[in-house]
């Protein structure tokens, strides 16, 4: 599996995390928290979890748009529009395209979705005044995934739902 030992948040996303937050605050104390924390109550009371900021959350974004605009081909213009909530319905690239974003998050692996993955992502990464409206979304879109026989299509359909269950807190790289 490639989640770090942090949350079980995907290394890659974990790793950007700490660099940006390393080069952009000079807080020399991420250095320490590279080293997984024993979870004990005494542990879990010190340590509270704000999230990342809207900035750390597009940054790593940015990584995962690049990664998938390559690896589906998909229309970068096209998808800009999706992040806004302009949503190309007969687009199959787009839908591919998110399907790889929720891959790449280890909220879609092959063709099953798991809402309680993307639920403790959002809960640990984001910033608190939209985790709980992002949550209840994807919590409210959990089952638009059934009903479709192909991934992509699912990843659309879960996308779409989420965006129109609460637009203002809606972000997908």
């Amino acid at each position: 599996m490639i989640f770090s030992t942090h949350n079980s948040i995907p290394r890659h996303i974990h790793s950007l995390t700490l660099h940006y937050e390393r080069t952009h605050t000079g807080n020399k104390r991420l250095q320490d928290q590279q080293r997984p924390v024993p979870k004990t109550t005494e542990n879990r009371s010190k340590h509270v979890n704000k999230g990342m900021t809207m900035d750390q959350v597009r940054q790593a974004g940015k990584m995962m748009r690049g990664r998938c605009l390559s690896k589906t081909g998909a229309n970068p213009d096209i998808v800009e529009a999706a992040s806004k909530g302009q949503f190309a319905a007969d687009d199959k690239d787009l839908k591919c395209y998110m399907k790889c974003v929720m891959g790449m998050m280890q909220s879609v692996k092959g063709a099953k979705y798991n809402a309680d993955v993307a639920i403790a992502l959002a809960k640990k990464m984001l910033p608190d005044d939209v985790k709980d409206r992002s949550v209840a979304a994807i919590e409210k879109c959990r089952i638009e995934w059934d009903g479709h026989d192909d991934p992509c299509e699912s990843s659309y359909a879960v996308t779409v739902c989420t965006y129109e269950a609460d637009p203002e807190v809606f972000y997908f790289p």
